[in-house]
This record gives structure tokens, sequence and C-alpha cells, in this order.
């Protein structure tokens, strides 16, 4: 199924689990946090948990994802996606959805998945796009799109006066 939920309101309560990190933000686990303030210091919109998608999984039927991370901006005109895996908090067969993600989104979606390098996760063939350890997020630099007042500091300092 390629159609993201759009829940009413009104039909159910969406609980969300876990703790507020130094700017505020509701995170799952201290990968998320460490990607969360990554993006803040870069002041690099973002939003958590927003946006529910039911996909075909193979071997379990249909499952509900919900992304820890989507970026405000695009990525040559696809969505940014950041999965965040953490070994204190193992989610069961969730490269598994990642690549069911990937496979029905791809046109529309870019997912990086950010985790520890001694994790030790098996991860699904086509879970992501850029995996990144959460050790060297500086990687992301050139992975994700600047805030806009970026854009506009690039084209004023390239503009011959």
């Amino acid at each position: 199924m390629k159609t993201p939920l759009r829940p009413n309101s009104r039909d159910y309560i969406i609980s969300r689990p876990g703790f507020e990190n130094a700017f505020k933000h509701t995170v799952r686990n201290p990968i998320e946090s460490k990607v969360c303030e990554w993006l803040m210091r870069r002041n690099i919109a973002h939003r958590h948990a927003s946006e529910p998608f039911v996909l075909k999984v193979p071997r379990s039927g249909y499952e509900t994802y919900v992304p820890d991370i989507i970026l405000h901006d695009k990525r040559e005109k696809k969505r940014v996606v950041i999965e965040t895996l953490h070994q204190d908090y193992p989610r069961k067969g969730r490269t598994l959805i990642l690549a069911s993600f990937r496979k029905s989104w791809k046109e529309s979606y870019f997912l990086i998945l950010v985790t520890n390098s001694y994790s030790g996760f098996d991860i699904a063939k086509g879970a992501f796009d850029i995996l990144v350890d959460v050790t060297a997020l500086d990687v992301l630099e050139k992975e994700v799109p600047p805030p806009p007042g970026e854009y506009l500091k690039d084209f004023l300092s390239s503009t011959p006066r």
C-alpha cells in the first residue's frame, strides 16, 4: 500500500515513547537525540515521528512505519528520512520495514540510516540509501539540504559584484 495514513485525530490518540533532549524534542533513543542536536546546531528544520505509513513487509504482512526524523527541505526533489538504530532499543524486523519503505517510496524519499559501528545489527538488503556512524555525523553535511539561509548565502557569495 503506497498511501501514508492520514489519521483523523478524533479517532485515536498517538502516544510517543521517549525522552526530551537538550532542545526539548521528544526522541526515542540516544542516537536520535544526537542526530537531532546535530541538525539543530546547523539550523536544519526537521520533525520527529510525524508521518505514519502502512507497508507490506515480507514475512509479516502489513506494518505501520513512522520515520524517526523527516527533514522539512528536500534533497534533489526527495524528502530526507533519517532513521536511527540503537542497540539498547532494538526493534524486531526494523530493517525489513525500512527496506519495504524504500522499495515503495524510493521516488519520493531518501533514507539515511544512523547507527553505532559496534551495534552488530543484521541490516536487511536495501534498507538505506546511506549508512552513517553516529560518531561521524559530519558526513551528513553533504547529504542533507542546508537551511534556506545557506542557499542565499551561497548564492550571494558566488554572485559577481
